[in-house]
Parts: C-alpha cells; sequence; structure tokens
C-alpha cells in the first residue's frame, strides 16, 4: 500500500483526487489544506509521495518543497503547477521534483497520469534504497573480509580479487590482475600439478565445487598455507569461469602439525610400552604354563587357572588400547560397505552361520578402522548370540538420512541392556568392543543403537546423516 499526502486549498479538488486514486485499493490518500499542516502531518507520520498545489495561502509549494529537501526528506513530490508558469516548473525541478503536472481540469486522464508519476517515483525511491542497503552490505561485507574474494577464467587467471590480498600473498591486488606473478609462480611448486589438474577439472564443467588446500609462494619468499573454496558457473555471455574464497589456514595447518607430531610420540610411546608388556606377559604366561604342568595341587591349580584367566584378560585389553589408540589417527574417507565388512569378518570363526550382504556400491564417509566396527558387531553375535544362525546387514532410507542395519537370529538383548551395552567394562568378553564401534562411527557423526526384539535376534541400527553416504559413481 502506498500512502499520499496530498496539499491543496481547494476541498473539492482534494475530494476528487483522492476518489481516483484509491479506487483501486493500491494507495491511501491523507489531505491537508495548507502546508503548514502538511508539515506537521509529514513530521509526525512517513509518507511514499506528496501531491502538492503551487499556490497556497500561507507557504506555497515550492517553498515546501524547499523545506522538504533542505531538512533531508526525499519523499517523491509532485507539483501542480498552474497553468503557462514554465517558470515554476523549472524551479520545482531544480529544487528536486520528481514531477509536475498542470492543474488545467479535472479529467480522467490527468488523474491517471498523476496516478502513474506517483507509481513511477515511489517506486524509483523504493529501489534507490534497495540499492543502497545492498551497497552497505556490501561494503560491509569487503570491509570485514578475512579472506580474498576472487574471480578467474577456467584457466585459474584471475580476473578480480579483493580482500586480503597482500597481507596473505604479498602482492597487491593490482600485481596479481595484471599477471605478476602469474599463478604458476604463486603456487608452490610442489603443490602446482594437484591445483592446476583441480583446477581443469572444475574448470569442465559448469556449477561444480570443490574445497582444496594448497600452499603459495609470497612475494618476500615466506611460505602460507591456504585453503580455497571454488565454484564455477556460467556468466551472462555464457563463458565459463571459476569463482570463490581464499583463507589463510597457515597457523591450523601449524597446530595440526605440532598436534600430529605430539600424537605421533604418543603413538611410538604406546607401542614401545605396549610391545614390552605384551613379552612380559608372554614369560609370565610361559612359566605359568610350565607350573600347571609341574603341580598335582588342585587348590594351586585353581589360583593359577584364575591368573591364566587375568592374563588372558590383560591381554586383550592391551589389544583394545592399541585399537583405541588409532582410531582417528587417519583422516575419513568414503569407504566401501560392502568391503569393510569383508575384511572385518575375515578371521572370525563363522561356523555353520550364513551372512547375508546387501550393501553393494554403498560407500559410507568414515574412519578408516570401519572394518573393526563389523568385526566387533559380528565377534559380538558370535560371542552372545546363543542359537545363531544368520547375520544379515542392509540399507534402509529414512528421510534424509540412510540406516545401515546389522542383524542376527540369536537371542537378542533384553531392553534394560539396550544402552548399557555401549560402556566400556561391560560384557563377557573384554567389555570394550561395542564402546569402541560408537566411538569409531561417532568421528563423523554416525549413531548407533540396538532396536532389536529379546529372543528374535539382536538389531544394530547405524544411521548414517545425509551427505555421509553415497552410492559408487555419485559425487
Amino acid at each position: 500500500m502506498i500512502r499520499v499526502l496530498h496539499v491543496d486549498n481547494d476541498p473539492e479538488f482534494l475530494d476528487l483526487v483522492k476518489f481516483f486514486l484509491v479506487r483501486e485499493g493500491t494507495m491511501e490518500v491523507d489531505t491537508v489544506a495548507s502546508t503548514k499542516a502538511a508539515m506537521s502531518k509529514l513530521n509526525g507520520a512517513k509518507y511514499d509521495a506528496v501531491v502538492c498545489g503551487h499556490e497556497m495561502p500561507d507557504v506555497d509549494g515550492l517553498e515546501l518543497l524547499s523545506i522538504l529537501r533542505i531538512s533531508g526528506n526525499d519523499v517523491p513530490f509532485i507539483l501542480y503547477s498552474p497553468r503557462g508558469r514554465e517558470d515554476v516548473v523549472i524551479k520545482a525541478l531544480n529544487n528536486g521534483a520528481d514531477f509536475y503536472l498542470e492543474k488545467s481540469g479535472t479529467s480522467s486522464t490527468s488523474f491517471a497520469d498523476l496516478q502513474h508519476m506517483i507509481l513511477t517515483s515511489v517506486a524509483s525511491r523504493r529501489n534507490e534504497a534497495a540499492l543502497k542497503e545492498s551497497e552497505a552490505k556490501y561494503r560491509a561485507f569487503v570491509r570485514n573480509l578475512r579472506g580474498i574474494a576472487f574471480q578467474s577464467s577456467q584457466s585459474l587467471l584471475p580476473t578480480f580479487c579483493h580482500g586480503l590480498v597482500e597481507e596473505i600473498t604479498g602482492y597487491s591486488e593490482e600485481d596479481l590482475l595484471a599477471g605478476k606473478p602469474t599463478f604458476d609462480k604463486l603456487v608452490h611448486p610442489e603443490d602446482l600439478p594437484r591445483v592446476m589438474a583441480e583446477g581443469s577439472a572444475l574448470g569442465s564443467q559448469t556449477n561444480v565445487s570443490t574445497v582444496l588446500e594448497y600452499r603459495v609462494v609470497r612475494k618476500d619468499g615466506g611460505i602460507r598455507n591456504v585453503e580455497a573454496h571454488m565454484q564455477s558457473f556460467t556468466d551472462e555471455n555464457g563463458a565459463l569461469k571459476i569463482q570463490g574464497m581464499i583463507y589463510d589456514v597457515t597457523e591450523r595447518k601449524q597446530s595440526e602439525q605440532a598436534l600430529h607430531q605430539a600424537n605421533e610420540k604418543l603413538r611410538i610411546l604406546g607401542n614401545v610400552t605396549r610391545h614390552d608388556a605384551l613379552n612380559q606377559l608372554a614369560v609370565l604366561t610361559g612359566w605359568l604354563s610350565i607350573a600347571r604342568q609341574s603341580c598335582n595341587d588342585r587348590v594351586v591349580l585353581d589360583y593359577m587357572e584364575r591368573m591364566w584367566a587375568a592374563t588372558d584378560t590383560m591381554r586383550l585389553q592391551l589389544e583394545f588400547a592399541a585399537d583405541y589408540q588409532d582410531m582417528g589417527m587417519e583422516r575419513p574417507g568414503w569407504m566401501e560397505v560392502s568391503k569393510a565388512f569383508d575384511r572385518g569378518v575375515a578371521g572370525l570363526a563363522l561356523g555353520d552361520v550364513t551372512v547375508e550382504r546387501e550393501v553393494e556400491g554403498l560407500e559410507v564417509f568414515a574412519d578408516p578402522m570401519l572394518d573393526k566396527v563389523f568385526h566387533n558387531l559380528v565377534d559380538n553375535s558370535i560371542r552372545h548370540g546363543d542359537r545363531i544362525t544368520n547375520i544379515r546387514l542392509h540399507a534402509i532410507p529414512e528421510g534424509r538420512d540412510l540406516l545401515l542395519v546389522f542383524e542376527d537370529d540369536g537371542s537378542g538383548i533384553v531392553d534394560k541392556d539396550k544402552e548399557i551395552i555401549f560402556e566400556p567394562g561391560i560384557g563377557k568378553h573384554t567389555g570394550f568392543g561395542l564402546y569402541l564401534t560408537r566411538a569409531i562411527l561417532g568421528l563423523t557423526g554416525i549413531t548407533i543403537l540396538e532396536n532389536g526384539v529379546a529372543d528374535e535376534g539382536a538389531r544394530f541400527e547405524m544411521r548414517v546423516p545425509a551427505g555421509k553416504f553415497r552410492y559408487a559413481g555419485e559425487k
């Protein structure tokens, strides 16, 4: 709805104009008979346009226009001028009037012209306001930009760049746009083949995006690590272009390297300690075996059996520590579920248990220890399923997510144990298998719960979020 203030000292003319303007339902019109009253209205309310007669009893229309513009009010202003007063028209336009209309008649044509002028001037002001707001947002974005916004040709020749260009590269925006240096000289030589290959693939089709990490060689010879978020698009001329953002991630990479070095030291220490502990445990079990063969005292033999069980538990816990240490050490990636399952099951004594694997072509974004997840689930079924004869792995879409379901036909799990089985130390074996399984899956946002029915079999549901699964051939 457009709000209009009409100022004129002729009440009948005010009523007539209002009738024509409001009849289509797109305008609201307030009327006043003096410029003094108009100023009062304008100070107390917001109007989209002002229509004013020139000849008024107190202050004429030109003076009202001048007062508004001097005060910074740029409301669209349409002046009714007397016939033959070109001087009034010139002054009105010079003072900032949007339109003028001769007050020479009351035909429907003149009122249609007035309506058109109002609509045109209001639309123009609103467009100007939207443009100013957009420009303000752009300036704020550019002012607070913490990276480099860029646009380039298919061959990665920059055509636009702005932001922390000099802070990251040492070169000015003008230098880079002039090809000083060329892109191949800016990228570290060891990273250049990979970057060019990625750029070539990206520039071969539209609406494709990628994230790429590489090193740049600064003007002063320094090295900075950057992360480029790039997307291909087709411009208005049909040319394929690449645009995106480049961020300096040097500090992050340094922190990652320091963390990696610390973890590597801990891994070596853990491996050495565990190796030595297992050696001593082997010595202990060896002597314990000799002692069992040399003893006939049933009480002492019973004590030795307990000691033997304790050493076996220690060995299993050391093996769990090795698995837990390796978890998260390698980057997650796209894992083919069928192959991970086969690797996890390999080596387990399945006996007469049949295995159904219905996940061909399915890939999930997971930790490389996904094999261990399936190993633990199958091992858990064999150890605790009692009468188990069948194991099945299959996938079920659920909304935007995917349920990866592992189930058996064994004795199942009672309701009170469905959650505690994932706690460390729970179970008849090491007590860490399902705890480790949940931890491995959780690294990439995959959840797991047991949702089977007691006496009908166990059912483990692994919920894979949208974007973390795909089928072979999908990107």
